[in-house]
């Protein structure tokens, strides 16, 4: 629209409301992404004692190894877990190198295999809320993360309980 001397009006809304809104528009979709990636879920282990102290976390948890050395057999055995639905832990497979009392030798729902003289059961899906670990003396029990080891004997005292359990928290808190 023009004016009397052929100037063009300028119209306030678009000049000066338009350019705030986009502003601020944009601004809360970027605060809106920030706060979404910060409280998105995570899933983490809690390692307790018996009367629910907390002695070690760990977040953004997906999988993990406990290790021990076989009381009988004196060789390593590895269980592998994942979390599975921020609460529960799911056992998937067991790795060890001898027969020992108390390690299986075949399963019905799982599948034994022997590679590289390492005997494996895969295929699991034993389903657990929570495990609970007696810290033994001489059996050098960790958790192995991906980035991370613990040595339980270094967070608590050998015959100490200790209760691993899934959960869920968020990235900043």
């Amino acid at each position: 629209m023009n004016n009397s001397i052929g100037q063009k009006k300028k119209n306030w809304f678009l000049d000066k409301v338009c350019p705030m809104l986009l502003y601020f528009l944009n601004l809360l979709f970027i605060v809106s992404l920030f706060l979404i990636f910060l409280l998105s879920p995570v899933s983490y282990l809690r390692i307790a004692n018996k009367d629910n102290q907390e002695l070690f976390s760990k977040k953004n948890v997906s999988e993990f190894q406990i290790t021990h050395i076989h009381s009988v057999a004196k060789s390593l055995v590895k269980d592998f877990y994942e979390i599975h639905d921020y609460s529960s832990i799911i056992q998937n497979r067991m790795e060890y190198h001898d027969y020992g009392a108390g390690l299986p030798t075949a399963i019905d729902n799982g599948n034994f295999q022997i590679i590289n003289e390492t005997m494996v059961l895969s295929d699991l899906n034993y389903e657990f809320n929570e495990i609970r670990i007696m810290v033994g003396r001489y059996s050098d029990q960790k958790i192995v993360f991906t980035d991370e080891i613990i040595t339980l004997s270094e967070i608590a005292d050998p015959g100490q309980l200790l209760i691993l359990k899934p959960g869920m928290t968020f990235k900043v808190f």
